[in-house]
């Protein structure tokens, strides 16, 4: 599988300070990382095994808590925005549909990403995940990474998925 990506900077248009994540009803869960790894679910390996726990799921969207990278095994290093925060974004919708479809789902666009300036991704994590559409051909979220202390780091909006062809889970 290969994925390409064209980005465009520009200037930034709202604050994050005043996006704040929704509030969802979700059915609480227990799953931790050995849940969601292995070879019923997500391939990835330890360097991106960045979801730490899935708080709950429904319907609506999907609440988890990622590792911060320097716990995952990267370097400390500057990224304009970490690579494993990306995906574990895109590893939280791999389970929400799982959950919604009981099929695999892949990140196939991602409509818009604002990130707070001087993002620090290296504390606790929470990415909550807003369903927009939810069907068996197609999923369409946004994501809202935040910190423990409540502050918006990162906003994915309009992110779509589509189901990996012969791989559904019924």
């Amino acid at each position: 599988m290969c994925y390409n990506a064209l980005l465009e900077q520009v200037e930034q248009k709202e604050s994050l300070g005043l996006i704040q994540a929704p509030e969802l009803e979700l059915e609480r869960t227990a799953w931790t990382g050995s849940h969601v790894y292995g070879p019923s679910a997500l391939f990835h390996g330890p360097s991106f095994q960045v979801i730490h726990r899935v708080e709950g799921v429904s319907s609506q969207g999907a609440l988890g808590r990622l590792v911060p990278p320097e716990d995952a095994g990267w370097p400390k290093d500057t990224y304009m925005f970490h690579p494993a925060m990306i995906d574990g974004i895109t590893q939280l919708a791999f389970v929400w549909g799982l959950f919604t479809q009981d099929s695999e789902f892949f990140v196939t666009s991602i409509g818009e990403f604002v990130q707070a300036p001087q993002a620090n991704y290296n504390q606790g994590l929470r990415c909550l995940l807003e369903g927009l559409e939810s069907s068996a051909e197609y999923l369409r979220l946004n994501a809202y990474l935040e910190s423990d202390a409540g502050e918006t780091l990162a906003v994915m909006r309009n992110v779509e998925c589509h189901p990996v062809p012969g791989r559904s889970q019924s």
